[in-house]
């Protein structure tokens, strides 16, 4: 089984630069690294496929609409991952985000 590429905080400071900037590349490259990451944390915490694809939607897309605020070296997994801790708890609760 292949493992996933390892990046470091360069490649993740150029891909927060990309993204602030929209460039496309940089999208099409965070979304292939992060989305299956995110996802199955997600389907891990709920077990449920349709609500992990939905929880992770909203968690990216609110990580995107962030990506300007944030300094350029800030390691992406645990900022994703606070992301996706918000959207899982608001999911759990019922309560919109």
């Amino acid at each position: 089984m292949a493992s996933a590429p390892i990046f470091s905080l360069h490649d993740e400071a150029e891909t927060l630069a990309g993204l602030a900037a929209a460039k496309p590349e940089a999208f099409h490259r965070f979304f292939d690294e992060w989305f299956p990451r995110v996802y199955a944390w997600a389907l891990r915490e709920l077990g449920s496929r349709p609500h992990a694809e939905a929880v992770t939607r909203r968690s990216l897309r609110r990580a995107l609409m962030e990506v300007r605020d944030i300094a350029p070296a800030t390691p992406l997994a645990p900022w994703l991952l606070s992301h996706l801790r918000r959207e899982i708890a608001w999911a759990r609760r019922g309560t919109p985000p």
